[in-house]
């Protein structure tokens, strides 16, 4: 598992340094903590989610469901309703403004619920990071049904 994880992150820094060759290097600094947050959410790692994420994190579901950091980082740890397979991103925008950086995408997501079952999610997002002396982190999140 392990060894995937290590792989899919380098196939994530791959191709996101592949369409990211016209960003400033905050804005790929900034894309480079989407995919540490997108490994941390497949590898459902705590540790790794945490450092991914704000304090004063409010994090809302295209389901309208807002959560706060214990929650979401619990959700992910639960692996219920989805225990997550990949995350692309399609479409994304990353804006600078000082120490917050807002980003919109289209998130692709396969995974699974806890039956076993199939699930794929295509919904757009938005996010606010805030950069901190420790990097930047995910201060907001909203999806939305496409």
């Amino acid at each position: 598992m392990k060894k995937q994880i290590i792989l899919y992150f380098f196939l994530l820094l791959l191709g996101s340094r592949m369409e990211v060759s016209a960003q400033s290097s905050e804005e790929q600094n900034v894309s480079k903590a989407i995919d540490g947050l997108v490994v941390a959410m497949i590898a459902a790692d705590k540790d790794m989610l945490n450092a991914q994420l704000s304090d004063a994190l409010q994090y809302g579901h295209s389901s309208g469901l807002i959560q706060d950091k214990s929650g979401f980082v619990n959700e992910v740890l639960s692996k219920a309703p989805l225990v997550y397979q990949s995350i692309e991103r399609e479409k994304e925008v990353i804006k600078l403004s000082k120490k917050t950086a807002t980003v919109s995408h289209i998130l692709v997501i396969k995974g699974k619920n806890p039956t076993g079952d199939p699930v794929n999610l295509r919904i757009g997002n938005m996010m606010v990071w805030e950069k901190e002396k420790s990097g930047w982190k995910l201060l907001a999140r909203q999806a939305y049904k496409l």
